[in-house]
């Protein structure tokens, strides 16, 4: 097993050995930080000699050592020599844990919250998805999708052991191809009660839009968070030109911008939440319940189900 490794390192190995008849012979080996990487024979040792079921063996890792990987080997092996081995760890004795959350500091994206280890980026870290949307349905209107396009990356904040307590969301606003004043929210797979808070950089400039205390939408059984009700307000007309950054003879507008933190009141299951980008879906702004979901995806609580069945 190859794994990662800093000068002074102290790196136990440990295992369970059973019906051990011949030598046994456990060793690290170190990985340099030199031209060629070179790998070095750093400690060897017949483990057969101890009588204690559970073998140990711990190497402080020398300068420039960057990498370290243990090897297991029976010496005078025969045909129908057999040795059982269980447990087989390796760790580090004297990283630092400033959280004491049980992940090393060195390991740790938070490695001062206790509450936070890991950061889980859909669709990447510096990547986004794009959600491009057609204003009108029920009617199928001119089918070009640009009446609101929107960027998203959704981040999953993890503890230790694997679940989420937060939920980072960060869009980007990138065309407006209508007239109509197209809100935009997406919707999870948990109860609101499930979210303690949701903080935005997004002020809200109508009374369109109810949220309860926790800044989730009222009337919801499922927890749904509404982005913004106005994309204007993000992505202002240049003056010129038919919608914004949709004309290619009108001045670009830089993408708007909202960045949102949704906090669960106790760790959730990522798989019970919701894959990325949830269930998004665009409002008009003057009418809450005209709702445009993607296909496939059901409409919330508030939206107006008078209108399946008419349009195209």
């Amino acid at each position: 097993q190859l794994f990662s490794a800093n000068p002074g390192d102290e790196i136990v190995f440990s295992f369970d050995g059973y019906k051990v008849r011949r030598s046994l012979w456990a060793a690290m080996y170190v990985y340099m930080e030199d031209v060629n990487r070179k790998r070095v024979n750093y400690i060897a040792r017949n483990l057969s000699s101890s009588k204690m079921k559970t073998k140990t063996m711990v190497g402080t890792m020398p300068n420039d050592a960057v990498y370290c990987e243990y090897y297991l080997w029976i010496g005078g092996a025969q045909v129908g020599d057999h040795v059982q081995l269980d447990n087989i760890t390796a760790y580090k004795t004297n990283t630092d844990d400033a959280d004491g959350d049980g992940v090393v500091d060195d390991e740790d994206a938070y490695p001062n919250d206790a509450n936070k280890v890991a950061n889980s980026y859909y669709p990447a870290g510096n990547e986004y998805g794009t959600l491009a949307f057609e204003d009108l349905w029920p009617s199928a209107g001119d089918y070009d999708f640009n009446d609101l396009v929107i960027d998203y990356r959704f981040n999953y904040v993890r503890n230790a052991n694997n679940d989420a307590v937060e939920l980072d969301v960060k869009l980007l606003v990138r065309a407006i191809g209508a007239s109509i004043r197209n809100g935009f929210g997406f919707q999870l797979d948990v109860t609101p009660d499930k979210i303690a808070s949701v903080t935005t950089d997004y002020s809200f400039s109508s009374d369109q839009v109810s949220l309860a205390s926790n800044g989730t939408e009222n009337g919801q059984a499922l927890a749904t968070i509404i982005a913004f009700e106005d994309p204007f307000i993000l992505l202002p007309h240049p003056g010129s030109g038919q919608g914004v950054n949709t004309s290619s003879d009108a001045p670009f507008v830089e993408p708007g911008v909202i960045n949102m933190q949704i906090v669960f009141t106790e760790p959730q299951n990522v798989a019970s939440i919701g894959n990325a980008p949830a269930n998004p879906f665009i409002f008009r702004e003057e009418v809450r319940g005209h709702e445009v979901h993607l296909p496939g995806y059901p409409p919330t609580d508030l939206a107006d189900r008078g209108l399946f069945g008419t349009g195209d």
